[in-house]
């Protein structure tokens, strides 16, 4: 899990635990409140991961 989202979902719990609110929702509610730029960064960093370095 992305360290974002998980910050995100921690700040966020109470919230949906008392609405009990779905985890598409969830999800939903995440994407919805990027900018263009940091949901460029996120797809950035899942499309080509930092290599790992054997040196």
């Amino acid at each position: 899990m992305n360290i974002r989202f998980r910050n995100y979902l921690k700040r966020r719990e109470k919230l949906y635990k008392n609405e009990g609110t779905s985890s598409l929702q969830i999800v939903v509610d995440y994407i919805s409140g990027m900018t263009d730029s940091y949901a460029l960064k996120c797809a950035q960093e899942i499309v080509f991961p930092t290599p790992i370095s054997f040196y």
